[in-house]
């Protein structure tokens, strides 16, 4: 039984469908658990001060990672890596590349989470304008507890580019699981003793899980980073000049969800969490199917552009275009007719009403009507990273996120 499970960890899946098939599973399991997650929020906490604060208290971690740890993302360092790893180029030049990345990436995680923990207290007060002072002061120290989770992720992300780039999906499509598993013991747990604080203690946990579970398939490869004192800054410049836009582009969308969580924060208490709990539903069919495939085609589309093969490139693009709009276009209709529905059985228990089914249902049906064009809008900008073109994501990202406020 160990070894199955050791030979699936470590398995190559080359096929893109087979790949899509296995993300999309493990991401139906992640989905199903965020749904746990959520479930159990709305029943124990219900939609009011204390669950708003809680997801509040994301807002600032969840930036740092945007606009930091994106910098060194799977997006952008594999193809990358796809290079350095051709034919005729030692695998040792790739490992150092790595090294020297996560190097930079550390420190300046570092120095900004110091940064960001001493002024907190005024963060709070953008983050939440409609927030009393007793809600702000839970909000700051929950804020800097989860400010580990965006070191732990973009380190997690950093090395999942191996995993990748082997095609070693069972262990990338893992740890998001492993994610949503950390947050639940946080609720099951620690809540009960240490109230909030035990939930962003969970947080902690499911970041720290995330990392570890990638840790066998980078060590077996002979990729673990290590710490490098003679940085090819060339190299290093070349990825912040190629990832800037995107993380502008990310950072941007963040940024628009703090605006709308702002305004949320001065209408009636619980606005926060209804939001939030329409905005992670409809995000289930979006992950499961348009980042499924997203993810699953990067790889090869990178390798697609790196050799010059551009029909490939673009065979494949509009091989994985297909796939989500088939299986998005009958979600999309399922969750605008069925919006009530859903959200009683998924949410419906304990502390929520019938009054938050009915607000959260109706966001959920204006979210929905965006999942096909979300999915694609995915895939598209994967193929404009894959391409190292990634000016025209930020411009369109400016446009919409401007729009959105």
């Amino acid at each position: 039984m160990v070894k199955k499970i050791l030979s699936m960890l470590h398995k190559e899946w080359s096929n893109v469908n087979e790949a899509a098939l296995l993300l999309g599973f493990f991401t139906l399991v992640g989905q199903i658990l965020a749904l746990v997650r959520d479930r159990t929020l709305a029943s124990i906490l219900g939609p009011g001060e204390s669950l708003d604060v809680y997801y509040v208290a994301f807002r600032i971690p969840d930036f740092l990672f945007l606009s930091i740890a994106s910098l060194v993302s799977v997006t952008v360092l594999i193809p990358f890596l796809v290079g350095k790893l051709g034919d005729g180029i030692p695998k040792e030049k790739a490992k150092k590349f790595l090294s020297d990345v996560f190097t930079v990436f550390l420190s300046a995680m570092v120095i900004v989470t110091g940064v960001l923990f001493i002024v907190m207290p005024k963060l709070a007060h953008v983050v939440a304008p409609g927030f009393d002072q007793a809600r702000i002061v839970e909000l700051v120290k929950l804020s800097r507890i989860m400010l580990l989770s965006p070191l732990l992720l973009g380190l997690s992300n950093l090395i999942g580019t191996i995993p990748q780039i082997y095609r070693k999906f069972f262990v990338y499509a893992l740890a998001p699981a492993l994610y949503n598993i950390g947050i639940i013991i946080g609720i099951v747990v620690f809540y009960k003793s240490l109230g909030l604080t035990g939930l962003a203690i969970g947080v902690v946990i499911g970041t720290l899980l995330h990392f570890l579970v990638q840790l066998p398939t980078v060590i077996k490869q002979g990729f673990l980073p290590k710490l490098s004192f003679n940085i090819d800054w060339k190299s290093i410049k070349e990825v912040v000049k190629l990832s800037l836009p995107r993380t502008l582009t990310l950072s941007l969308g963040n940024i628009t969800l703090i605006c709308i969580i702002a305004l949320a924060s001065l209408l009636q208490v619980g606005s926060v969490s209804l939001f939030t709990f329409a905005y992670n539903l409809q995000s289930v069919p979006l992950n499961i199917i348009g980042v499924s495939f997203s993810v699953a085609a990067f790889p090869t589309l990178a390798r697609f552009f790196s050799n010059g093969d551009e029909k490939g490139f673009l065979n494949h693009l509009i091989a994985a275009s297909r796939q989500i709009v088939f299986w998005s276009l009958p979600v999309m209709f399922l969750f605008i007719v069925l919006r009530a529905h859903i959200v009683r059985v998924i949410l419906g228990a304990g502390m929520f009403s019938w009054d938050n089914t009915r607000l959260v249902a109706a966001g959920l049906a204006i979210f929905s009507i965006s999942i096909v064009a979300q999915g694609l809008s995915l895939l598209f900008v994967r193929g404009y990273y894959a391409a190292g073109r990634t000016k025209r994501p930020l411009l369109l990202t400016i446009i919409s996120s401007s729009l959105t406020v």
